[in-house]
């Protein structure tokens, strides 16, 4: 996946181009630790024009399950680093957290592992009374090796990274300060001039520490996916 020629973006960036993949749900059982996966709806995902989001002129994947688009991806390439923007969504005992986007680095080929995004959150209100939170966040990513995925019925060498997105949340009420550390896991496979062809974030389980305690949920599982392309074309 090296990236040698600053202009030409090392996945696929023109319009109208497609990807079809096939998608897995994986739960995880908080006492067994068993995970179960189970088939989900394959998507085709299409290449849309780059726009600007979240402050950075990138590329939109647009996911389409039949006629209904049900989420957008964005990349954006400077140099050997290649972005995306993350969705900060997590679930904290039944409360949804909505943190909005983040742009961080899934690649970079100048080093073996690099910062995906070093950033934090100013107090946003929490939907139970009187509490905001807060967050840092220090995502790490590092190379993972090299593996071979067929792709359109060829054989494709791809690289494998690994990205840990390190959280710890701040649930705050007046002098109160209730940590909670999400520590979870995203792998990406990279092919050469076609970008992600395979995502898996394993599914986990979290310890809410005190604020789960006052919940009476100590600990919780956040499910998790896998993504794989099976084909591909390049308008």
């Amino acid at each position: 996946f090296p990236v040698t020629i600053h202009t030409t973006e090392s996945f696929i960036a023109t319009s109208g181009s497609y990807l079809l993949h096939q998608n897995t749900m994986l739960t995880i059982d908080t006492v067994t630790n068993k995970v179960t996966e189970t088939p989900a709806p394959s998507d085709s995902t299409i290449v849309g024009a780059a726009a600007v989001f979240n402050g950075k002129s990138s590329t939109p994947y647009v996911e389409l399950i039949g006629s209904s688009a049900t989420d957008t991806s964005h990349y954006y390439q400077e140099g050997g680093e290649l972005y995306t923007a993350l969705p900060l969504n997590y679930d904290i005992g039944g409360i949804p957290l909505d943190l909005g986007f983040k742009w961080a680095k899934i690649y970079d080929n100048s080093g073996t592992s690099w910062t995906a995004l070093a950033d934090t959150i100013t107090p946003v209100d929490l939907p139970i009374g009187g509490y905001k939170l807060s967050a840092k966040l220090n995502f790490l990513g590092q190379s993972a090796g090299t593996e071979n995925l067929t792709i359109n019925g060829t054989t494709v060498s791809v690289k494998k990274v690994k990205i840990d997105l390190n959280a710890r949340l701040y649930a705050m009420a007046g002098p109160t300060s209730l940590p909670v550390d999400v520590n979870l896991v995203v792998y990406y496979w990279l092919a050469d001039k076609i970008g992600v062809v395979k995502m898996e974030q394993p599914a986990a389980i979290i310890t809410l520490g005190l604020l789960g305690q006052l919940m009476g949920s100590p600990i919780q599982a956040v499910p998790g996916m896998r993504s794989v392309t099976t084909k591909y074309v390049v308008k």
